[in-house]
């Protein structure tokens, strides 16, 4: 396998595209009960589902064009759309 094998994806965070957030992941501080900090979201890309509620919901946040990749705020989350994944 080859660097040429493997696919870059990129956003360009342009205002008119929709970018959403995860309204149905937990917040949780193992520091200070008082602040909340984001659900972690790599654990979702390494597969570690433990209460974690599915399907898992998102809003938009802005944007209004539509595209088959959407930003969540998360470098390394993103939304992708039925089309790219069987183009893929």
């Amino acid at each position: 396998m080859t660097i040429k094998d493997f696919f870059s994806f990129n956003s360009k965070l342009v205002s008119s595209t929709i970018q959403v957030s995860a309204v149905s992941l937990k917040d949780f501080s193992p520091i200070d009960p008082d602040k909340t900090y984001p659900y972690d979201e790599n654990r979702l890309i390494q597969g570690d589902y433990t209460d974690i509620s599915f399907p898992v919901l998102f809003k938009q946040e802005y944007g209004k064009k539509l595209q088959d990749m959407l930003d969540t705020g998360w470098t390394s989350l993103h939304l992708v759309s039925d089309k790219m994944t069987a183009v893929l």
